[in-house]
C-alpha cells in the first residue's frame, strides 16, 4: 500500500501584501567588528508594516548566514525613520501542548501586552497543529503565529511560500534590549532555512537519546547500552525480571524510527544521514539502515517491546515506565522532563541512541540534537509585522530562561541557559560537549509533513505486523512521493 504524504493541497497565491515595495534597513559598518544597527520593536513594526513581506531581508552584515538571496546592500528607508502603528494590534498564537505544558503561552501573551505598541494575542493550543490549521492556510485565513512542533506539526515543505521571511528580527532588539542574531546558538538559522530564505525560528535546542531510570539501573547493576547487541542483551536480562525494554503510544511510535535512523548515521558517518535527508532513491535500503531496523525487528520478535502501544496514547503508555517500572527505556527528545515528570527517585538520565556495532563511524559519544520548536509567522495573516514582534518577545532572555529552567531544556539563546541547571539539563549539556563535532539531525520528515505516514507503518512494525522488508519498501515510496512533488520546497542538507 502506498503512503501519501499527509499534505497534499495546493498553497493559494500569496495576498495583496506580495504586491508591496521592499523595505530595508541601515546598516553600521564597523571594519572587523561589524556591528548591525538594533532595530527596535516599535520600529520592527513599522518599517515591517509596509514592506513587502517577501522582500525583506536581513542585511548582509547579519551575525547569522543571510537567510535571503541577493546581495545588494541594504539601505536606510526614504523616510528616514519608520512609520508607528497603533498600538492594541491582535493576533492568534497557535501552539503544540503535546510535548510542553501550555502555561508559557499565558505569560508571553503577558509579555507582549507590556511593549510598546502593545499586542493583543489570542492563545489556542493542540496536539494537532497540522489538523487544525492546514485548512486554514489553503483558505488564505492563517493564525498569525504558530508555535510548531508535536507529532502533528505543520509540514513546511508545501507551506514555505506562505511564510514570512524572518530575517529582520535578527537585527531587532527583544525586549530585554539583545539584538537577537547576536545571542543565538550557531546552527540555529540555518536549521529555520527553506530555499534561501528564514521561514522558521527554532526556539530549543533538543537533544535525543534513550531515557532510563537510574536508580532501576542501580538496582540491577545493569549499565547503558552503546550498542544494539548490548541493547538486546540488555533486553534479555530485562525480560528475566519481567520488564520491557521499550514501550510507545500510537503517536509517538516514530520515536523508534527515530532511534533507528540515529544508529544508521553514527554507524556509517555522514553520507548515511545526507542520503535520506536528501531523499535519495534507495536511501532507506543503505546497509547501515537496513542493520538497524533489523536490530529493532529482532527486539519486537523478542517480546521486548511491550505490545499494544499502536491501541493507547503516549499519556496512557507512560506510566508503565514512569510508575510501575515494568518499562525499562524510552525513544525521545528532551520534551520527555516536561510529558513524564516522574518522581525524583526515578533518576530521569539518557543515553545517545545506539550504535550497529562497536565501531561507528562518528563514535560512540555521536549525538542525534538539533534546533527545534520553530516559530511561524503566516504572510497571508492579518498582520505579519505583529506576528514577527511577537517572536521576538519570545525570544526574551527572561522568558526563555523561564522555559529552559521549567521544561530542563536548552534555549536556542545562549544567555539563557539556566545557571544551575538541574541534573537532566546537566546530563544534555554533558552529552553536547561529549559529542563535540559530531552533533548531526535531519529535517526531511517533519519538513515534509510526512510522520503521520510513518507512524501508520511503525505502528504496525512495532506490533510485529510488518517485516523490515515491507517497511524499507513503503519507508522508501514516501520519500520518493515527496522528492518527485515539485511543490515540495527544499532545505540545505550538509
Amino acid at each position: 500500500m502506498l503512503y501519501p504524504t499527509s499534505v497534499r493541497w495546493l498553497p493559494g497565491p500569496p495576498g495583496p501584501r506580495g504586491d508591496l515595495p521592499a523595505c530595508h534597513h541601515a546598516v553600521v559598518d564597523d571594519g572587523p567588528t561589524m556591528s548591525a544597527t538594533k532595530i527596535t520593536r516599535r520600529a520592527l513594526f513599522g518599517a515591517l508594516g509596509a514592506c513587502s513581506l517577501a522582500a525583506c531581508h536581513a542585511p548582509g552584515q547579519d551575525p547569522s548566514p543571510s537567510p535571503s538571496p541577493g546581495g545588494s546592500t541594504p539601505a536606510p528607508s526614504a523616510s528616514g525613520s519608520p512609520a508607528e502603528v497603533p498600538g492594541g494590534a491582535s493576533l492568534e498564537l497557535w501552539a503544540d501542548d503535546s510535548r510542553y505544558p501550555s502555561d508559557w503561552t499565558a505569560a508571553l501573551s503577558r509579555l507582549a501586552a507590556q511593549q510598546a505598541p502593545p499586542l493583543q494575542v489570542q492563545v489556542n493550543t493542540t496536539n494537532q497543529l497540522a489538523a487544525s490549521l492546514l485548512e486554514r492556510f489553503a483558505a488564505g485565513d492563517p493564525p498569525a503565529v504558530v508555535a510548531n512542533g508535536g507529532s502533528d506539526q505543520l509540514g513546511v515543505g508545501l507551506l514555505a511560500e506562505q511564510l514570512a521571511d524572518l530575517s529582520p528580527i535578527l537585527t531587532s532588539t527583544t525586549p530585554d534590549g539583545a539584538m537577537l542574531g547576536r545571542v543565538l546558538r550557531p546552527g540555529t538559522t540555518d536549521a529555520g532555512m527553506v530555499g534561501g530564505v528564514l521561514r522558521q525560528l527554532p526556539y530549543l535546542f533538543t537533544v535525543h537519546g534513550l531515557w532510563y531510570s537510574s536508580s532501576l539501573f542501580e538496582q540491577h547493576h545493569w549499565s547503558a547500552p552503546s550498542t544494539w547487541p548490548e541493547l538486546l542483551a540488555l533486553g534479555e536480562k530485562a525480560a528475566r525480571e519481567e520488564i520491557h525494554l521499550f514501550c510507545w503510544g500510537r503517536e509517538t511510535a516514530t520515536a523508534y524510527l527515530r532511534m533507528c535512523l540515529a544508529s544508521a548515521v553514527k554507524q556509517g558517518g555522514d553520507e548515511v544521514r545526507r542520503a535520506l535527508d536528501q531523499l535519495e532513491p534507495k536511501a532507506w535500503s543503505q546497509p547501515e539502515v537496513q542493520s538497524s531496523l533489523k536490530a529493532m525487528h529482532e527486539a519486537v520478535r523478542a517480546g521486548h517491546v511491550k505490545p499494544g502501544g499502536s491501541q493507547r496514547s503516549w499519556a496512557s503508555a507512560l506510566p508503565a515506565w514512569t510508575q510501575d517500572r515494568s518499562v525499562l527505556m524510552v525513544s525521545s527528545g528532551s520534551w520527555l522532563t516536561a510529558q513524564a515528570a516522574p518522581a525524583p527517585d526515578f533518576g530521569l538520565s539518557l543515553v545517545p541512541d545506539p550504535s550497529v556495532d562497536a565501531t561507528p563511524a562518528l563514535g560512540h559519544s555521536a549525538l542525534h540534537a538539533m534546533p527545534e520548536e520553530n516559530y511561524l509567522v503566516a504572510r497571508q495573516s492579518d498582520d505579519p509585522a505583529a506576528g514577527r514582534a511577537l517572536v521576538l518577545d519570545a525570544f526574551d532572555r527572561s522568558a526563555a530562561l523561564r522555559f529552559a529552567q521549567t521544561n530542563q531544556v536548552i534555549p536556542t539563546r545562549t544567555d539563557a541557559l539556566p545557571p544551575a541547571p538541574g541534573p537532566v539539563l546537566t546530563r544534555q549539556l554533558a552529552l553536547v560537549k561529549a559529542a563535540g563535532k559530531a552533533v548531526f539531525g535531519w529535517r526531511f520528515i517533519d519538513h515534509h509533513g510526512t510522520n503521520h505516514d510513518h507512524q501508520a507503518l511503525w505502528n504496525a512494525f512495532l506490533e510485529g505486523r510488518m517485516d523490515v522488508a515491507t517497511l524499507t519498501r513503503e519507508s522508501q515510496r514516501i520519500s520518493d512521493l515527496v522528492a518527485s512533488d515539485p511543490q515540495q520546497s527544499r532545505y540545505p542538507v550538509r
